[in-house]
C-alpha cells in the first residue's frame, strides 16, 4: 500500500489480506499525516486507533519521524524484569527485579513520592505479576478480561479477599497513572471491583483486657532483656501503642526531639515521611505517659538529634510481644482464632476511647484516620457488655400497664386560661433539659514500671 508521508514523500508499506482493513488503514493514516503536517494534537481516536496498532507500523512510523518517541509510549515494553523465587513463611513466591519500561518508571515514581519501601515492594509485584501470568507485554495488552482472569487465578491460589484487593488497587494505581502521563488513553482497570473482605476475613485481631494490661506491666520488671531490648524499653513502646496509638514504624523512628515534654499538655510529633497516610500529626500525651517518658529519657540521656528508643528492633515487634504476653500466662491466640498482634495495641487504644465516651468525630482525629468508619468499624472492639451499658442509658417507662389510661368516674371542665403576653424584651422560659455527660477516662498506666 502506498501513501505520502508527512514530509510529501511517496511510501510503501504492506496492509491486510483483508480489502476492507487495508482501505481503513489507508484513511487512518491519511488522517495521521494530516494532523502531523498541521502540528495538531492527536484527538482521542486517532491515539486509540495508534494504540491498537501492532508495534511493526509503530515502529516504522516512529523511524520516518510520522510519530514521536512521546506518543510511541505504546511499543515500550511494560516491564523488563528478572523473575526471582523465594521462601517467604514457609512458602514459595515469586518476586520481580524490574529493570526497565513502563513498570521501573512508576516505581521510580513512587520513590519520590516518598512511599514507604514496604509500599513500593508490594505494588510493583502485584502489577509484575499480572503482567508475568498474562502475557501482558504492551500497554494495548492490558485489558478489562486480562486482569479479570489474573484476579481469578490470584483468588484461586487460596489468598484472602484482602489480598486480592490489595492487587486491585496496585493495578489501578498503575493504570491511573500511565494516563495521567497520556502512555494509554484509559484505565481498564476501572470497571474492577474489589471484594468484601468481611466474609473472607483471614486475620482478625483481638484486644487486651484491661486484667491482661495489668498483667502484662507487672511481669514486665521480672523479665530479662530480649530482641535487643531491656524491659523499662519494651515498656515505653508498648505504652506508646497502648496510651497513643502508635504504629510500630512510627515507634521506631522517633527521635528524642519528636517529644515535647515540657509543655502542657505533653506531645508526641510523626514526621510525615514516618505515619503511614505520609501527613504527620501532633498528638497530646495522656499525663501519666508522659511521666513514663520523662523518667525513662531521664535514666537513658540521648541527644536531641538521636533515636528515642535506641536498638536494631525494626522486625521484631510481633516476637516481641508474643514473648512478652507468653511470659504473662496471655495466649496471643484467642479461642475464637482471633489473634493479638502488635498493631491489636492500637486497637487497643481505640476501643479504650470510644468505651470512654470519647466522641467519633475526636476518636478518628486521635486515630489520625481519614473517616471516621473505618475508626469505628475496624478500631472499636466493643463487647456485648459494652453495648448492654449502652441501651441500660435509654429511659423507658418501668411497667406498660402504668402507662394505661383510666376513664375518671366525673369529667369536669376548667375554663382555659388565655395566654399571657410578654414585651419582645422579656425572655421566657419555655423548658429546661438535663443533658448527662460520660466523664469515662482511660485507666492511667502510672501503676506500671
Amino acid at each position: 500500500m502506498f501513501y505520502s508521508d508527512h514530509l510529501g514523500k511517496r511510501r510503501n508499506i504492506p496492509g491486510f489480506s483483508d480489502k476492507g482493513a487495508t482501505k481503513s488503514l489507508e484513511r487512518m493514516i491519511e488522517k495521521l499525516v494530516s494532523h502531523r503536517v498541521s502540528n495538531k494534537p492527536f484527538d482521542q481516536k486517532l491515539m486509540s486507533w495508534i494504540e491498537s496498532l501492532a508495534p511493526r507500523f509503530i515502529k516504522k512510523f516512529i523511524s520516518i519521524g510520522l510519530i514521536d518517541s512521546h506518543t510511541s509510549a505504546v511499543i515500550k515494553p511494560l516491564m523488563i524484569a528478572k523473575k526471582i523465587k523465594r521462601k517467604h513463611s514457609g512458602k514459595n513466591i515469586v518476586v520481580f527485579n524490574v529493570e526497565s519500561g513502563h513498570l521501573a518508571d512508576y516505581r521510580n515514581n513512587l520513590e519520590a513520592e516518598e512511599r514507604t519501601k514496604d509500599h513500593i515492594r508490594e505494588s510493583i509485584n502485584h502489577i509484575a505479576r499480572l503482567f508475568d501470568s498474562q502475557n501482558v507485554l504492551y500497554t494495548t495488552d492490558i485489558t478489562f478480561s486480562r486482569i479479570q482472569k489474573y484476579l481469578a487465578e490470584f483468588r484461586a491460589t487460596g489468598v484472602s479477599a484482602a489480598r486480592v484487593n490489595a492487587a486491585i488497587s496496585a493495578i489501578k494505581a498503575f493504570c491511573n497513572w500511565m494516563v495521567k502521563e497520556e502512555r494509554m488513553i484509559t484505565n481498564p482497570a476501572n470497571r474492577v471491583k474489589k471484594l468484601n473482605i468481611k466474609i473472607d476475613r483471614r486475620y482478625k485481631r483481638s484486644v487486651l483486657t484491661q486484667i491482661e494490661i495489668d498483667r502484662l506491666f507487672e511481669v514486665l520488671p521480672n523479665t530479662e532483656s530480649h530482641n535487643g531490648l531491656d524491659y523499662q524499653s519494651r515498656g515505653i513502646i508498648y505504652k506508646l501503642a497502648l496510651k497513643a496509638g502508635l504504629r510500630w514504624n512510627e515507634i521506631y523512628t522517633l527521635m528524642r526531639s519528636d517529644f515535647g515534654l515540657d509543655t502542657e499538655p505533653a506531645t508526641v510529633t510523626i514526621r510525615a515521611q514516618n505515619e503511614k497516610a505520609r501527613r504527620g500529626a501532633t498528638l497530646p500525651l495522656e499525663s501519666s505517659l508522659a511521666d513514663d517518658l520523662r523518667n525513662y529519657f531521664s535514666a537513658n540521656s540521648s541527644a536531641q538529634n538521636s533515636k528515642a528508643i535506641k536498638g536494631m528492633w525494626k522486625k521484631r515487634g510481633a516476637e516481641m510481644l508474643r514473648k512478652d504476653l507468653m511470659t504473662a500466662r496471655i495466649n496471643p491466640k484467642r479461642e475464637s482464632g482471633k489473634v493479638i498482634d502488635f498493631h491489636g495495641l492500637r486497637h487497643t487504644y481505640g476501643t479504650a476511647l470510644a468505651q470512654a465516651g470519647v466522641m467519633p468525630a475526636h476518636l478518628k482525629s486521635l486515630m489520625r484516620h481519614s473517616n471516621v468508619q473505618l475508626t469505628m468499624e475496624y478500631y472499636t472492639h466493643l463487647s456485648i457488655d459494652d453495648l448492654n451499658e449502652e441501651i441500660a442509658k435509654i429511659s423507658l417507662p418501668k411497667s406498660i400497664d402504668a402507662e394505661k389510661s383510666t376513664i375518671p368516674e366525673k369529667v369536669t371542665t376548667q375554663p382555659v386560661k388565655e395566654p399571657k403576653e410578654v414585651e419582645n424584651d422579656e425572655s421566657v422560659n419555655i423548658c429546661v433539659t438535663q443533658c448527662v455527660t460520660n466523664n469515662g477516662k482511660l485507666t492511667s498506666f502510672s501503676r506500671y514500671g
